[in-house]
């Protein structure tokens, strides 16, 4: 069931049944993540690298997501689990177009 909302780490933030943080969460600023649309502080663009980082740094936070990442030998086997990228990532609110 966990699985089917995207929750590969914990904690998993969910607000109004959308998960908005997932992995490594700033509790300084949880207010703003329990709001929606949540009031995260990003840029209009984005930068691939910091991105980058931003993924392997939720994927590594986690034993299981570590140990399934290093079995899988590569990124995309977290891909298809949008809701989890798109909670690390914060781009939730965002439409098909602008991911």
């Amino acid at each position: 069931m966990a699985i089917d909302k995207g929750v590969l780490s914990v904690p998993a933030i969910f607000v109004n049944g959308i998960m908005t943080a997932s992995g490594i969460i700033d509790f300084d600023s949880l207010n703003d993540l329990l709001k929606y649309p949540p009031e995260v502080q990003r840029s209009v663009s984005f930068n691939l690298n910091e991105l980058t980082v931003k993924l392997l740094r939720g994927i590594l936070d986690n034993l299981v997501t570590t140990i399934w990442f290093y079995f899988s030998e590569g990124i995309a086997v977290f891909l298809e689990y949008f809701k989890f990228i798109n909670a690390l990532l914060q781009l939730y609110d965002l439409s098909d177009n602008e991911r």
